[in-house]
């Protein structure tokens, strides 16, 4: 699914307070950001079709945004920098998972998308108490 730059400049320009990443950004460069920042999300909320369930434009454009953002400081983590000094000001980098965006997640939800254990999605607690209730009247406790 293509995000619509003109939807994108009207987000970061009317919605967005610091804009400053998305703003000095060329048009190939922000075309660029917008379609990774979209392919990133539908990787690791793999139950969104983009066809049926397309991810809201919203979460692609703060994905975007982060993506923008820490581009420079993600590519000095992943070349292994834990911490750098310049002109007295330090900087430590930590080996935490900054793949999407927090307000990516928070446009999302917290129950979406993929667990250590590799399952999608979340367990319906009803479905999971209908379940057990079934599995014990079974065995002939109810």
């Amino acid at each position: 699914m293509a995000i619509d730059l003109q939807a994108a400049e009207t987000y970061f320009t009317e919605e967005v307070f610091e804009n400053a990443a998305w703003v000095n950004a060329d048009e190939p460069d922000k075309k660029r950001a917008l379609k990774n920042a979209s392919n990133i999300l539908y990787r690791y909320y793999s139950q969104y079709d983009p066809e049926k369930r397309p991810i809201p434009n919203q979460a692609v454009f703060e994905q975007t945004h982060w993506l923008l953002k820490i581009s420079e400081a993600r590519k000095q983590a992943e070349a292994g920098v834990t911490s750098y000094s310049v002109d007295g000001i330090s900087v430590s980098l930590s080996q935490v998972d900054r793949t999407i965006a927090p307000q990516a997640k928070m446009v999302l939800g917290r129950r979406v998308g993929r667990s250590i254990s590799t399952r999608v999605g979340y367990i319906d607690s009803e479905s999971k108490y209908i379940e057990r209730r079934n599995r014990r009247a079974a065995r002939g406790f109810e």
